[in-house]
This record gives structure tokens, C-alpha cells and sequence, in this order.
């Protein structure tokens, strides 16, 4: 009799553990078309608890060596013992250990994280309060984020998420501060995994007559950004359409999330979306593909998109550039207004000159003065082809 644990990113590879002649737990990694494989255990009894996404590592336990990794290398000892349970991060890069003793500690109700580069060990715990043990149960993609729960009384339990720069958090709460979640007398007791991109959670809890419920929470960005690139609200370490969406949709709200407050105002305003076009993206309103320019390439890419005017939804890229969800004639003079259009690549922080009133008529004005009653008839594809051949 067997147990499977967990898969590859793919799902070709297993493992888990198995019973062998009723005498001891084996651990085992059986891939698809292969053989079934008993990973080295040293006779002892095993488990194989978690593998990496693609396949090369796999983390366990076992009654000699404690907490343990199987790579080509075969078996290693991560140096806690008596742990219970252990998880990896989809690269490899993190382990992480529930329960268990290293270096004289005790944490039987608590859990750490080891980087793999170095070794280096890490007790999870909330910044404010290192006395409450935090019980991990899920990591994302590269160990920045963990998530599990922790005890508030002897009969009850809340989720958190951890990060190494912030430490352990409330995660009901930061769900409702960062994000405005309204829970309507749900309780998140306990966070059982997080996605690999930290976007979504699952777990379970209590509804609002204290019966038992499993929840996903799906977000539209990470529950906490790690990377450390200032901009980079959507967490994939690079400055693109996404964020400035992110910030657009942030400056609807009332929330004053820190992660959007560019210029440490303590209010997320368009002075923080200013800052991000001019100084961290270093670019103009009306830079649609985020190359640094503002030229006609945009404007065909805005056009070509068809939501001029419509009542679409838009974005950055389909040519919202007021943050008002929609791509209308205000985004055009606002592009126009920054003063970029066909001037080459923005280079550092350039100071936005100031409007003026006959700037504002001609922005608003142009393209209509340009084409007559041909641009409100014309498709948006040839609106745009319309600009590049006239010039502007």
C-alpha cells in the first residue's frame, strides 16, 4: 500500500511513499514510461513530501536524517530533525521544514526555511511578535512567499503569509488592507497552499454561521510583491502594461496601499502615476508599448485595439491613459499634453511642462481638425494608418 505526495510541474513524475512486506515506509519517484524507483533511505523508515517543478529535487523525512533532500546526488540531511512535513519552492531554491529541531531550537509548533544556495536557515516568525509559532503549509515559486497558519487561542487558528522582508502577516487582514476584500462574516483559518506566480491561495476557514468552508482567494496581482523593483506592482521583476494598469485601477480606490505610494506621500494619487511613466518606466503618456518613445507605432497599437470612444474596457496598451478604465479623446490630450510625441526615447527624470490652454484645444482638437468628419466614420485601423500617413 502507497501513498502519492506531490507531482512535477508537468505531472510525468510522482512521488510519495510505500509500504514494502508491512516492515518499513519507503520513499519512492516513479515517472511516467520509466520504472518505479525506491529512493536511498539507509534501511530507515521514509516519506517523500514534495518535488520541484521540474523534477530534479525532491524533499522527505526520515527517522535517521531528519528532514532530507534527494537530488542526483542522492540523499542529504538538511541538519533539522524530527521534522513534520517539508515543502519545496517550484526552482529548488527554498525548503521548507515544519516542526522540528535545529541548532538546540525546538519548534515543534513552528516551521523554517532554508535557502539552498547557502544553507542558511531562517525561523518563520511575525516581525511584532517572534514568540508565535507560524505553521507553513505552501510556498510559491522561489520561496518568497509561504503561507499556513497560526494560533490566536487554544481553539483557534488564522492564515497567514510570510516573506522575508516583512516577515509573517494576517492574511484576512492584509486581504482586506491591501486589497478591499470584503469577507462578509468569513473567517480564514487556515492558508493549505499558495500558486507559484503568489496570486492565488486556497485554504479553509469558517463561514458567517460557523459552518466549515474551503475558499480560494484569486487576486489580480501577488498577495505580497518580493521582487524589490520599484514599479513592478504585478511581480514578474520587469516594468510593463500590467503595472501600469495596477496603478490605474489602485487610483480608484481609497485604500492608499504603501506598494503603490511612489513618492512616500502616504497617498496613492496621480502624482505616483506621474512618477512611475516619468521617472520609472522613463517614458511619456501615450507610450503604449512601453519602449521608452512615444510615436506613431502607439498610436496604431492603441487604434488597432478598437476601443476608442466605445465604452470598452481599456488599458495602457489599448490607449487609457487618464485612468479612468476607458480609452476617449482625454487620453489623446493628456498623451499630447506630456509633451513626448516623436520626440526619441525619454532619458532620466525630464520636468513635465505645464500645460497651456491653446496646448489643451490642440490636443483635443487635432486629430478631429486633421481628418474633418472622416475620423468619426473611419475604422480604427484606418484612423491610425490615417495619422502615420499624414505625419503627426
Amino acid at each position: 500500500m502507497g501513498t502519492i505526495s506531490a507531482s512535477s510541474y508537468d505531472g510525468n513524475i510522482v512521488v510519495g511513499q510505500i509500504f514494502i512486506e508491512g516492515e518499513h515506509l519507503y520513499p519512492f519517484r516513479w515517472e511516467l514510461d520509466a520504472e518505479f524507483e525506491l529512493l536511498e533511505s539507509h534501511g530507515a523508515t521514509a516519506r517523500a513530501d514534495d518535488i520541484s517543478a521540474d523534477g530534479s529535487v525532491i524533499v522527505g523525512m526520515s527517522d535517521i536524517a531528519g528532514a532530507v533532500r534527494w537530488d542526483e546526488q542522492g540523499m542529504t540531511s538538511l541538519g533539522i530533525i524530527y521534522p513534520q512535513a517539508t515543502m519545496i519552492s517550484d526552482d529548488a531554491s527554498h525548503i521548507v521544514i515544519r516542526g522540528g529541531r535545529v541548532e538546540g531550537k525546538d519548534l515543534a509548533g513552528g516551521s523554517f526555511i532554508q535557502n539552498q544556495f547557502d544553507q542558511s536557515i531562517i525561523q518563520l516568525q511575525f516581525t511584532d511578535d517572534p514568540s508565535v509559532l507560524l505553521y507553513a503549509r505552501g510556498v510559491n515559486r522561489d520561496g518568497s512567499l509561504v503561507v499556513g497558519d497560526y494560533p490566536v487561542s487554544e481553539s483557534n487558528r488564522r492564515g497567514f503569509v510570510w516573506t522575508p522582508d516583512r516577515g509573517g502577516q494576517d492574511l484576512q487582514s492584509l486581504l482586506v488592507d491591501d486589497f478591499g476584500i470584503d469577507f462578509r462574516g468569513w473567517h480564514l483559518r487556515t492558508a493549505r497552499d499558495i500558486s507559484a506566480d503568489g496570486r492565488f491561495i486556497v485554504g479553509s476557514g469558517d463561514g458567517p454561521n460557523g459552518e466549515n468552508i474551503g475558499w480560494l482567494v484569486r487576486l489580480n496581482r501577488p498577495v505580497v510583491v518580493t521582487t524589490g523593483v520599484e514599479g513592478d506592482f504585478d511581480g514578474n521583476a520587469e516594468l510593463n502594461a500590467g503595472d501600469a494598469d495596477l496603478i490605474a485601477n489602485e487610483l480608484q480606490s481609497d485604500r492608499n496601499v504603501p506598494l503603490f505610494d511612489l513618492n512616500d506621500d502616504a497617498i496613492v494619487d496621480f502624482r505616483d502615476r506621474d512618477r512611475w511613466v516619468h521617472e520609472i518606466a522613463i517614458s511619456y503618456y501615450g507610450d503604449a508599448n512601453l519602449d521608452g518613445e512615444f510615436n506613431s507605432t502607439d498610436l496604431v497599437t492603441i487604434f488597432t485595439f478598437g476601443r476608442y470612444e466605445t465604452g470598452q474596457v481599456a488599458g495602457w496598451e489599448s490607449g487609457d491613459w487618464d485612468s479612468d478604465g476607458l480609452f476617449g479623446s482625454g487620453d489623446l490630450v493628456l498623451a499630447f499634453q506630456d509633451g513626448g510625441f516623436e520626440q526619441g526615447p525619454r532619458h532620466g527624470a525630464l520636468p513635465v511642462p505645464e500645460p497651456s490652454a491653446d496646448l489643451c484645444s490642440i490636443s483635443a482638437l487635432l486629430l478631429a481638425a486633421l481628418f474633418g468628419n472622416r475620423w468619426l466614420t473611419a475604422s480604427p485601423k484606418l484612423r491610425a494608418v490615417a495619422i502615420l500617413s499624414r505625419g503627426l
